[in-house]
């Protein structure tokens, strides 16, 4: 299992993704940032989703700048 540091925070509309310091894809929802970077990942290296140890750093709405729907 590989582990890899997600942080995202809120930019505009979606919340902008970086996986080990990297942008590297967006969300819509909050809810959505693990499932995304699980799916970029798998994708990139052609491995299960689940395979991959994530630590998520998420900057909160109001830490960002504004309100927004979760």
């Amino acid at each position: 299992m590989s582990r890899h540091v997600v942080r995202a925070e809120r930019g505009g509309k979606y919340w902008v993704i970086s996986i080990d310091g990297i942008v590297r894809t967006q969300a819509k929802r909050e809810r959505e940032i693990e499932v995304m970077a699980r799916d970029w990942l798998a994708l990139m290296n052609e491995r299960d989703p689940e395979s991959f140890e994530l630590e998520i750093d998420v900057t909160p709405a109001r830490a960002a700048g504004g309100r927004f729907s979760r």
